[in-house]
């Protein structure tokens, strides 16, 4: 084969290996993989970690409920997924189903510094119950320190759903906080 041939076949190469790496299925998974990330779905922490860039929170102070609302993407956003094959999830954020397979994913995100990744894990962890009873001392940790009330509010919610008989017997109420208008970042 002539230099010139392997030149091009080489480059070639490259550039479709590059593009691979352009496709989500392609580049999350590798990501994951080279940080030593949990999965879920087929996706990495990190991945989902990213999703929380097309939600908002809501937390209302009266009724202290914290809600996870999905922002519509523009239709540019919209002709790109659907170019690259990307399904959007309408059906809300997909570590909030309660499904225990994504347990690893929350527990990574619990030890995240950003605190709507905390409040996201710890209700996800809520919403999967008794099966996450393995991660009650770090939401009893959290509860007990963390300076952010919506936080607090998520872990009360959270312990009480997995072990109910615990938070009954273990009342985990602080004095220092109290419902402010904004959530930390």
């Amino acid at each position: 084969m002539k230099p010139r041939c392997r030149f091009w076949l080489g480059l070639s190469f490259l550039v479709i290996l590059g593009a691979a790496f352009v496709h989500p299925g392609v580049y999350w998974p590798v990501v994951g993989w080279v940080r030593g990330e949990a999965f879920y779905k087929g996706r990495p922490t990190s991945y989902w970690h990213g999703q929380l860039n097309h939600y908002e929170e809501l937390f209302a102070l009266i009724s202290s409920d914290w809600y996870l609302i999905e922002c519509q993407p523009i239709a540019s956003a919209q002709w790109l997924r659907s170019f690259f094959g990307v399904k959007a999830d309408h059906q809300g954020y997909a570590l909030l189903d309660g499904d225990p397979q994504a347990l690893r994913v929350l527990l990574e995100m619990v030890q995240y510094s950003d605190f709507k990744a905390r409040r996201v894990a710890v209700t996800g962890l809520g919403y999967v119950g008794p099966q996450a009873k393995h991660a009650m001392p770090i939401l009893v940790e959290m509860a007990q320190t963390t300076p952010d009330y919506a936080l607090y509010v998520c872990t009360g919610i959270a312990i009480w759903s997995i072990d109910r008989e615990w938070a009954e017997a273990n009342k985990l109420e602080r004095t220092d906080l109290s419902p402010t208008s904004e959530m930390m970042p």
